[in-house]
């Protein structure tokens, strides 16, 4: 009788859903697209997507959906950072995990060894794993250079000795990970694949055989040829954005990606400025004439940095507006520069154009920072949809 009248009730509700101010799009196609690219500056190596940090702003629901696209052949290994990611990858594909970053050592038994890789780059880790007396899938983490994780090569032969005493744990992947390899001085990045080499003929001295052994980032794909190196990491170049600066000589490998991310906002509100007038907190911006600005709901808080009304042009339909003033928590101002503007109207605020004004790299330009920091700071609840 309850159960009828709930479905009774429910009945009477709205079927509609509820439409959101504030968009993500991601363009299947383009992520598609920038995959096979990756893959043709490495076809002889695994490509392993990195879709930590919400697949870096980008929604890791959306992106793994989308990975489904392609079989467990052609991509058989995505990496995440942390457990929360991992869980969401695991229910949403049939891929092998590889987690990079580590946990408490009383939550590795939340993984499944069938299906999870783990990034080992200390004896107390190795030691845990050992411990807990189960079969599990490892890639021996190297410090190169970079000196911020991984095994030294002191630390790397008591490792060894420590794998000697178990059958468990299995070394699919070795790795290691670049620190200069966006800077069109390769000299460090040559240094890090030497002693990534020197480190490696201990490993295969022991008698292990890998099968991902990886050091390459997005920046270091093209550059890096190496025949050792069977496999491949990408993070931002999966989402359609160069790595390298336009001056790098391997800059022009990456010309082709598509930016996979297009992020809208609606207008809420519409004010009429008198020459002299200021907009926002501690009026930063003075109009120098009599015009009509338009309010998003779309701040700080939703990844749109405060000092991003000092140039940064977002669209209305084809039409450039420069964003005005101090960017507040949950509010962003434009000037429509007295265009035929409405309340309700569509504002593109990043876009997949490169050609445009609104791209991800001229933001970070503008708030001089990198494209990561506005990818990875764009808020977790902002509906995501796949197009």
């Amino acid at each position: 009788m309850l159960l009828g009248l709930k479905k009774w009730i429910k009945s009477l509700l709205p079927t509609s859903s509820y439409e959101s101010l504030n968009v993500i799009e991601i363009k299947k196609d383009h992520i598609i697209h920038n995959f096979r690219h990756i893959q043709s500056l490495q076809p002889d190596h695994t490509i392993i997507p990195v879709v930590k940090s919400n697949a870096y702003g980008h929604g890791l629901q959306q992106i793994c959906t989308i990975l489904n696209t392609f079989s467990n052949k052609e991509l058989p290994l995505i990496a995440v950072d942390s457990y929360p990611e991992y869980q969401i990858v695991a229910d949403t594909t049939q891929k092998d995990i590889l987690v990079l970053g580590e946990t408490l050592t009383s939550n590795y038994h939340l993984y499944n060894p069938s299906r999870t890789h783990l990034a080992v780059g200390t004896l107390e880790v190795l030691q845990a794993l050992i411990d807990t007396k189960k079969h599990r899938n490892i890639h021996l983490f190297l410090n190169t250079g970079m000196n911020r994780e991984g095994f030294q090569e002191d630390t790397l032969q008591q490792a060894l000795t420590l794998l000697q005493t178990t059958n468990q744990l299995h070394v699919v992947g070795v790795m290691s990970h670049l620190a200069n390899a966006d800077m069109s001085d390769n000299t460090f990045t040559e240094q890090q694949v030497l002693t990534f080499k020197s480190m490696m003929k201990k490993i295969l001295s022991e008698g292990h055989q890998p099968i991902y052994i990886h050091i390459s980032n997005s920046a270091g794909l093209s550059k890096i040829q190496d025949p050792l190196f069977t496999a491949s990491r990408t993070g931002l170049a999966l989402y359609g954005y160069n790595p390298l600066e336009s001056g790098d000589k391997y800059h022009k490998h990456y010309i082709d990606l598509k930016p996979a991310l297009r992020l809208t906002s609606t207008i809420t509100a519409l004010q009429h400025i008198k020459q002299g007038d200021g907009v926002s907190y501690g009026m930063k911006w003075i109009s120098n004439k009599e015009t009509l600005t338009a309010t998003l709901p779309f701040g700080y808080n939703e990844g749109l940095p405060r000092s991003s009304g000092s140039g940064y042009q977002v669209y209305h339909h084809n039409n450039s507006l420069p964003l005005v003033g101090t960017v507040c928590m949950n509010l962003s101002i434009i000037d429509t520069e007295r265009r035929d503007i409405h309340i309700g109207d569509q504002i593109e605020i990043i876009g997949w154009d490169k050609n445009k004004k609104n791209t991800i790299q001229e933001l970070a330009n503008i708030n001089k920072t990198i494209p990561y920091t506005m990818l990875t700071g764009l808020e977790k609840g902002l509906k995501r949809i796949i197009v």
